[in-house]
């Protein structure tokens, strides 16, 4: 998966290759929901903090977070983990279903 070969390219210093990486990634599952697409996400997203003064790190971070727009159910996984936004970012449980 392009995720952890992205991965596999900044732990050995080629940084800018594991942007270019992750971008074409991040281009790939628009419009498929998947376990792995999201633990690749998640694993990005708490990469790029790592990556200082980089505008393609800071483009991919606004990316992903854009794709949380999307579809928001879908990125539950990353607010509960905690990465990119604080974890109250959580969408509410459902109050106006049967008590």
């Amino acid at each position: 998966m392009l995720a952890d070969l992205g991965q596999v390219q900044l732990k050995r210093g080629n940084t800018e290759t594991a942007l270019a990486t992750w971008s074409e990634f991040l281009a790939c599952p628009d419009g498929v929901q998947s376990v792995r697409i999201n633990d690749g996400l998640t694993n990005i997203a708490a990469r790029l903090p790592s990556i200082p003064d980089s505008p393609a790190a800071a483009e991919l971070g606004e990316r992903i977070a854009a794709r949380e727009t999307e579809d928001p159910a879908r990125w539950d996984d990353l607010f509960i983990r905690g990465v990119g936004r604080p974890v109250q970012s959580i969408r509410p449980a459902d109050t106006d279903g049967p008590t």
